[in-house]
């Protein structure tokens, strides 16, 4: 089983809460996540992926849990950040053109429609309830 490790970055905007997420060259919409290097902690994959697929620099991260893709064949490590000002907005330059096309902003229920299943069971813990 490949072990990833990957990021929810949240901001708060006027709208509400939202998440960053990245589109892969081959149009799918996901969380910044990527392999885990040999002799690379979970903590580590999470931060340099990050980095290298949006460009931003967490100061700081908490753990969110651990999922498995639909085919069973990946094991996803998920932090959370919240992002303030200046918000990451273009793509860093280097080799990541390969992985990533855009990176955009999204509201949980947005997020919702256009992640995978796995994906968005995971990031829904991030987002808390309404209560009615």
């Amino acid at each position: 089983m490949k072990q990833k490790a990957g990021i929810a970055l949240l901001r708060n905007a006027q709208s509400g809460r939202q998440v960053l997420l990245v589109q892969q060259t081959d149009g799918q919409w996901s969380l910044p996540k990527g392999r885990r290097r040999p002799g690379e902690t979970a903590k580590e994959a999470c931060l340099r992926e990050c980095l290298e697929e949006t460009g931003y620099e967490p100061k700081k991260i908490h753990f969110v849990s651990c999922g498995i893709n639909s085919h069973k064949t990946v094991l996803l490590h998920l932090w959370k950040s919240e992002v303030f000002p200046p918000y990451p907005k273009n793509l860093p330059r280097g080799g990541q053109e390969k992985e990533v096309r855009q990176m955009a902003w999204f509201s949980p229920p947005q997020a919702r429609k256009i992640l995978k299943r796995w994906q968005w069971s995971l990031l829904a813990k991030v987002f808390p309830a309404k209560r009615r």
